[in-house]
Order: structure tokens, then C-alpha cells, then sequence
């Protein structure tokens, strides 16, 4: 006599006509207490998960880990619980033992800064077939011999970069490599003046003061008449600070160090363009495999109605050529050809600025906004 059987399903399958939100774990495996583009991006994704109706519980490294640890010590690693919200804050701290104990409940992992340390392959062995692996990179690399050694992609688990770049890098891990990016709230972009502001001379940078940034390149192509202020911490590398400040420059140089938010708004808003030129060649002979994934810096500068101009770095060429603005770059280390580019805007009359700055805004709008990222992840990614 036949014997029919009922299907065994797992406790997360819910049939797609009645799917209910869906709950995912964010781990980024680097600290997110500081100030800079990578800790910005994690903090932002956590709140676009939220927003867009499924269930985060998000946590972070507590502290720097080095690349590769011990067993032992790596089940030990302390986590701290991203509380939800508006700004960064943080909670309770739990070790991965017990995160890796809670792992089977969640449809799907989230995993920022895969490369930065071996638990990413401690969260890959406990995770089910039938769970979703997203992992991204934001620059911190010391893994990537190990992780391109050792990782075996499997239908479930997908590279989900912040830019098309990115991705081209990650398809040496796996196929299932996209690129998605995002950079901006859509109430953070301040509204349109009815006409371009009139050029002051001003200019600024901002970022962390570190040695891929290019600051020398842009105190030496600042036109005369013009001043540069270069907002961001100069804590990290003393060193690189000292030797900004020993150039020769055009125009006045000021280091406003850190600043709250509102007031690089402001200083952002007030200059007619900012320069970005992270390159891969630093100051002291070194070369780097890439200064930058995205760029988030060209996002705040058209959020201000002002025109960003940058380096035509890989990932920095990829971002103005969809807004637009291929013609606003030049190339790395190219002194001369800043200062080419920026007087050629600075030439251009006002109508036609304020053109190019709103269609700039269009596409970024389109393109770029943190408050529909997680969707169109969604779209692209089965979870």
C-alpha cells in the first residue's frame, strides 16, 4: 500500500503569497565607533533594512581584531548590539558563541567587512542551506590571500558591493558578485536654489586626513585666489598631516579637524566645489591596490548644490559618470589638471552650473538613495 508523505518544512519557509518580514543578522566585523565612509555606510544599511520592513539585529566588532585568530579566542570575540535609531549608539555586548547559538533563526546574514578577519569563514560553516549570505567589502582587506584560498560559493550566498567596481573585484570570490550603492538620504538633500549661488573662491576636502586621500594633490592645484579647507580628523597619521602642512600653496590652507555634522553641512555648502583625490600612489612611494569603493563625499557635495570634482580613480569614475559629470574629473596625482578642471567650472557661466548641479541631483536621486537600498537589494538577491 503507498504511504503518502507530508512535505517537512522548515520553521523560516513561508509560502511567497504570504511571505512575512524577514529576519536578517547584520554583523560587521570591523568597529563601527568611528567617523569615516566605511562606518557610515554599515550604520546606513542597518537603518535601510529597518525601514524597508524586515527585522535587523545588527552588531558590530566592540574593538579592532586582528586578522586572524585562535579558535578559542575567535569564539570569544565580543559583539556590540547596534541599537536602532537616527544616530550611532550602542548596547548590550554578546560574544560570537552566542551569536553563532542563534544563527539558525535569521533567512539571512549580513556580513560587512567580510575580509577583515576568519570568523567570516566560523559564520559561512554554521550557516544552513536554506539561509542567505550577503557579504560586503568597504576597504579592509588583510584576509583577501585566505578568503580567495578558502571560500567555496554556494547558490545562497551573494557578494552585494557598493559599487559596480567593487563587484568587479569580488567576482574573483564568486559569480554572485552585484554591485548596489547608495550614498545618500533623500532628507538630507537640501533644496535646490533658484539660481547657482555665486562663486566665492572657496574650496573644500573632506575625509579622514590619511595618505590615499591626495591632499597633497589638491593643495597643489589650488588656483590662486582660491582657499581650501579640508574638514576631517588628522589624529591617524601625525606624520601625513606634518607633511601637508610643509607644501607650498596657492591660496590659504585650513585643517578644521573634526566637526559635527550640521557644521560640514555648512562649510560643504558654502565653497564651489569640493575636490576629491584619493589616488593609489601615496606620498611616501607606496602604492595601494584601491584608495576607494564608492565615494560618498561626491553624494554630500550635491546634497549642498555644490559641484564635486574628483580623481578618475576607478570607483570615483564610475559615480560621476552616471551622474553626469564625467568632464569634472581629472587624473590621479595630476596637479596641474585640477587646477585645469577647476577653473573650467569656475568659468562656466551660472545658468549652466545650476543645470548640471540639478541633473546631477536627478540621477543621484534615482540611483543613489539609502532609503530604498535594502528593496532594491531585495530585487537583485533572493532571500
Amino acid at each position: 500500500m503507498a504511504v503518502a508523505f507530508e512535505p517537512v518544512l522548515s520553521p523560516r519557509y513561508i509560502p511567497s503569497s504570504r511571505k512575512a518580514a524577514r529576519r536578517i543578522l547584520f554583523l560587521s566585523l570591523h568597529p563601527l565607533a568611528g567617523v569615516g565612509g566605511g562606518e557610515r555606510y554599515s550604520l546606513d544599511t542597518i537603518r535601510s533594512i529597518g525601514l524597508c520592513g524586515d527585522q535587523c539585529s545588527a552588531y558590530a566588532a566592540a574593538s579592532r581584531l586582528p586578522p586572524r585568530q585562535p579558535y578559542a579566542d575567535r569564539m570569544n570575540t565580543s559583539f556590540v548590539k547596534i541599537l536602532p535609531g537616527s544616530a550611532a549608539s550602542f548596547g548590550p555586548v554578546i560574544s560570537l558563541r552566542d551569536l553563532l547559538m542563534d544563527l539558525s533563526s535569521y533567512d539571512a546574514v549580513v556580513v560587512h567587512q567580510f575580509l577583515s578577519n576568519d570568523i567570516v569563514f566560523d559564520l559561512v560553516g554554521d550557516m544552513a542551506s536554506d539561509q542567505s549570505l550577503i557579504l560586503t567589502n568597504l576597504g579592509h582587506e588583510p584576509l583577501d590571500a585566505e578568503f580567495k584560498a578558502c571560500f567555496q560559493p554556494t547558490p545562497s550566498s551573494w557578494f552585494v558591493e557598493i559599487s559596480a567596481f567593487s563587484a568587479s573585484r569580488s567576482m574573483q570570490f564568486s559569480r554572485q558578485s552585484v554591485g548596489i550603492s547608495a550614498g545618500i538620504w533623500r532628507k538630507d538633500i537640501a533644496p535646490a536654489p533658484p539660481v547657482a549661488p555665486a562663486l566665492t573662491g572657496r574650496l573644500c576636502s573632506v575625509g579622514r586626513v590619511l595618505p590615499h586621500k591626495g591632499f597633497e594633490t589638491t593643495i597643489a592645484g589650488l588656483p590662486e585666489g582660491c582657499s581650501l579647507t579640508i574638514v576631517g580628523p588628522g589624529h591617524e597619521d601625525r606624520r601625513y598631516v606634518r607633511y601637508l602642512r610643509s607644501l607650498r600653496h596657492a591660496g590659504p590652507v585650513e585643517f578644521l579637524g573634526q566637526v559635527s555634522e550640521e557644521e560640514k553641512r555648512s562649510v560643504i555648502g558654502n565653497c564651489d566645489a569640493l575636490i576629491a583625490s584619493s589616488h593609489h600612489k601615496l606620498y611616501d612611494g607606496r602604492t595601494i591596490p584601491q584608495p576607494e569603493l564608492l565615494g560618498l563625499v561626491i553624494f554630500e557635495a550635491l546634497a549642498r548644490f555644490t559641484m564635486p570634482i574628483t580623481s578618475n580613480i576607478p570607483s570615483f569614475r564610475e559615480v560621476m559618470a552616471n551622474l553626469g559629470l564625467s568632464d569634472f574629473t581629472f587624473e590621479e596625482d595630476d596637479a596641474a589638471g585640477l587646477r585645469e578642471v577647476i577653473g573650467r567650472y569656475r568659468a562656466t557661466p551660472p545658468a549652466e552650473r545650476a543645470d548640471r548641479l540639478r541633473d546631477a541631483r536627478r540621477r543621484m536621486e534615482s540611483s543613489y538613495l539609502w532609503d530604498d537600498l535594502w528593496s532594491r537589494i531585495k530585487r537583485q538577491v533572493p532571500l
